[in-house]
């Protein structure tokens, strides 16, 4: 009695759907940027900012003290005290009586240094920029490959949507085929061919869904990530201006990176 009682306790229970929600390409993208590459270039930044700070600590001055205090034990001559050459007690006794210390302070402030510290202070600066360009790098990195898995599993499954359809009105005409006595073997082998590569097809979009759903997974580092049901539809986008190109390659992270890095090289040599 208690075991049915249960079950029907369980079977009243509302279900919690553990399911993650299906993403938008905003969705993806953001899951992707907040990736452990990106948060690895960001770190690299932060110990590149964390350079810039001890160089310019470089400039302020340098204090050490050191100090140490211990017990003073009692030892007496026993010979003349002009020899000393025989002490007492011989051997360890706890018989103290006094305290022995020191201390010691260390003051250094640099005055010149011949352009040292400047120096190093501008090449932390540029190893910031540098990490900076290669931060930005990054996640414009994994945002295209969040996109590229993104619409790629939308293309798959639009492309796999089309081939059932296909696929399915090619069994309608084999049987419409089939049910006509004048139809030749010609035309029945020709269907019969054109089914077989329309599933040859299909199986590979299946695939082809499967890769794309895969890398969208590794992307945005969730195993149970999906997309949205929104259509396939074309985006309108207008296309830039080859000039507009050409002069923008300087500004690319790459560039950005490459230059920042050479600065910090000349200012450390």
């Amino acid at each position: 009695m208690r075991t049915a009682l249960f079950t029907v306790f369980i079977a009243l229970v509302p279900r919690v759907s553990s399911a993650e929600p299906k993403l938008n390409l905003a969705q993806v993208i953001e899951k992707a940027v907040a990736g452990p590459r990106v948060q690895m270039a960001e770190d690299d930044r932060d110990a590149a900012s964390a350079r810039v700070d001890e160089a310019d600590a470089a400039r302020y001055p340098r204090i050490k003290a050191t100090a140490f205090a211990t017990i003073s034990p009692e030892i007496r001559c026993v010979d003349t005290p002009r020899l000393c050459l025989e002490t007492q007690p011989k051997n360890f006794a706890f018989k103290f009586s006094g305290l022995y210390g020191s201390a010691q302070l260390d003051l250094t402030q640099p005055l010149y240094t011949f352009g040292k510290i400047s120096h190093a202070r501008s090449a932390a600066r540029a190893g910031v920029s540098a990490q900076e360009a290669l931060a930005d790098e990054a996640a414009g990195d994994v945002a295209a490959d969040a996109a590229r898995a993104y619409w790629g599993l939308k293309l798959a499954r639009e492309l796999g949507g089309m081939l059932d359809d296909g696929i399915e009105e090619i069994e309608k005409a084999k049987v419409q085929f089939d049910e006509k006595p004048d139809t030749t073997i010609q035309d029945r082998q020709r269907v019969a061919v054109l089914l077989a590569e329309a599933k040859a097809q299909r199986a590979e979009a299946t695939q082809g869904e499967a890769q794309a759903l895969a890398g969208l997974r590794a992307v945005t580092s969730t195993p149970d990530a999906d997309i949205d049901d929104a259509p396939l539809a074309a985006v309108d986008q207008p296309v830039p201006d080859a000039r507009f190109v050409a002069a923008g390659a300087q500004w690319r992270p790459q560039a950005i990176a490459a230059k920042s890095g050479a600065a910090a090289g000349d200012e450390l040599a």
